[in-house]
């Protein structure tokens, strides 16, 4: 069973990391007009890679670039990589509501696709 402090420590990390990302898509929409979005998109990725390795250096984390599964993981990173543009694009064409409004509805949009690509059993409380 997890204590309370574990409780609460999880969810201070959630709201800072909602917040976080709440500061990132306000950067993108503010920026995106002056900035190609590829470049925030570098940035971003690069800033992601230093947080991870500086993290594994500090916590003593055995980084492994080694797959058994190279398709799929291209075929991953390929997707991330489209769906990620395509959001930062959205956020220099559309107000910041709209689109974080749309990309809450990506849960929706994953639970039927898990239907119709892999066969999930989708009960009625999904």
């Amino acid at each position: 069973m997890m204590s309370l402090d574990n409780n609460i420590k999880a969810i201070f990390l959630i709201i800072l990391g909602i917040f976080v990302f709440s500061i990132q898509d306000t950067l993108i929409k503010l920026k995106s007009d002056s900035i190609n979005i590829y470049v925030i998109f570098i940035v971003r990725s690069t800033v992601g890679i230093l947080t991870v390795f500086i993290y594994c250096l500090i916590n003593n984390i055995k980084l492994i670039f080694k797959t058994y599964y190279p398709f799929i993981t291209i075929l991953r990173v390929s997707c991330f990589f489209l769906g990620f543009s395509l959001y930062y694009f959205s956020l220099s064409k559309i107000s910041l509501p709209e689109a974080v409004t749309l990309f809450f509805v990506s849960p929706f949009f994953v639970t039927l696709s898990s239907k119709f690509i892999i066969g999930e059993r989708i009960g009625i409380y999904r």
